[in-house]
């Protein structure tokens, strides 16, 4: 890997006209230099070190943090190698974010890797989205990539979201996705490096409460 990370990073991110301070910058840097750390001993992406990992791992999320809230009670399912979450949270200091991941292993990386990008407001929860208690302030914001939404999983997630809530799901290339039935209403598809077909799809949840007030 290149020593400089941070100059790919920036020259990655300027192809796709965008620029990040030197905060978010130090902090992506430090998320994709402790991500391919740890892979070297670990299974946390299959992407080799390049411009597909980087587009994958740290510009689809920049480039979809601008399409989202600026502060949000976050939840992350699945969280495996920390993207979309970790360079969501560098993007977004509003952000109150809990990642959810079983494996351990793969707990102690997303532990490191937001203590390494010095984050703050961000938890690393040990279990299942179904095990998992809802907060004293119910999620506002779901993200989710390379996870199935299942019926068990979309109910697992409504049970800890308030209402309106948004689940947006990171697609990769020709990705065929089951996305959530029932109340959850597609609101936006936002391409994001188009020459890799990658997606961002936005969904809204229209809990009972919001029928009953006849705002769904």
């Amino acid at each position: 890997m290149s020593a400089d990370v941070s100059a790919r990073i920036a020259e990655r991110l300027g192809q796709h006209g965008v620029v990040v301070v030197a905060s978010e910058l130090e902090a992506l840097s430090a998320y994709y230099t402790v991500l391919y750390k740890w892979n070297a001993r670990m299974n946390l992406t299959a992407l080799r070190d390049g411009a597909d990992a980087l587009d994958r791992l740290i510009v689809e999320p920049v480039l979809a943090s601008r399409l989202m809230p600026e502060s949000a009670q976050h939840l992350d399912v699945g969280s495996g190698g920390g993207s979309p979450a970790l360079p969501l949270r560098a993007m977004r200091a509003g952000f109150r974010s809990c990642l959810v991941e079983s494996r351990t292993r793969k707990v102690a990386f997303l532990r490191e890797a937001a203590r390494c990008m010095r984050l703050g407001h961000v938890r690393v929860e040990a279990c299942r989205v179904e095990d998992l208690q809802p907060p004293p302030t119910l999620f506002s914001l779901v993200t989710v990539r390379a996870v199935r939404l299942d019926g068990p999983l979309v109910a697992a997630i409504e049970r800890l979201i308030a209402p309106s809530a948004s689940l947006w799901y990171f697609a990769g290339p020709n990705e065929a996705f089951e996305a959530p039935g029932g109340a959850w209403t597609r609101v936006r598809d936002e391409e994001l490096v188009g020459e890799k077909q990658s997606r961002v799809v936005c969904f809204t949840w229209n809990s009972a409460s919001d029928v009953s007030r006849g705002t769904a």
